[in-house]
């Protein structure tokens, strides 16, 4: 099983005042196309980490769209990015192989690339891949679940980042032609 964990959680200050999951693009709300993209995955179970503004967050999508997703509310969310991933990896089924940790705010991520994740953790053995787009490393990145308990005692803002430092031996980068894995939604301009 896949676990593919995606965080909302975040206040969105640089969206000066607006809910940044809810910011339409072309119509419809980022969140909604982000998971939109991701829902087509092989990922077996979507985590939707929400924090600021849940509930607002939650009534603004049309989550009936997406059976595979499940959202949960961080309620520490001000801890930042770490804290999310804590709480969606918690919450993920215990069968879990691999959790996959994509962000909300961006919805050029095509299930193709998570796609390509699975299959490169399964082909190569790594416990973590890292899509990179002509040399930038992106997100989403997938973590074996031999990474769970490191994942569980994240801390901080910059969410897993050192766990991939550290175990850089163990990380497997695949090339992607997708320019969504390296950018995301920031502001509103």
């Amino acid at each position: 099983m896949i676990s593919l964990i995606v965080l909302a959680a975040g206040q969105g200050t640089r969206m000066e005042g607006r809910i940044k999951p809810l910011f339409p693009i072309d119509g419809i709300p980022l969140l909604e196309r982000t998971l939109g993209n991701l829902h087509r995955s092989c990922a077996e179970e979507i985590l939707l980490v929400l924090g600021h503004r849940a509930a607002e967050v939650e009534r603004g999508i049309h989550l009936k769209r997406f059976p595979k997703v499940r959202s949960i509310v961080n309620r520490a969310y001000r801890q930042g990015m770490g804290s999310s991933i804590r709480c969606g990896v918690r919450h993920a089924d215990s069968r879990s192989r691999a959790f996959i940790i994509a962000l909300g705010d961006e919805p050029g991520i095509r299930a193709s690339v998570v796609d390509a994740l699975a299959q490169a953790h399964l082909a190569t053995g790594k416990g973590i891949v890292v899509p990179t787009f002509r040399g930038s490393r992106g997100h989403p990145v997938l973590f074996g679940s031999q990474y769970r308990r490191n994942l569980v005692r994240l801390r901080g803002r910059w969410g897993a980042r050192r766990l991939i430092t550290c175990h850089n031996a163990d990380v497997e980068e695949i090339p992607v032609s997708s320019p969504g894995i390296i950018s995301d939604v920031d502001t509103s301009q």
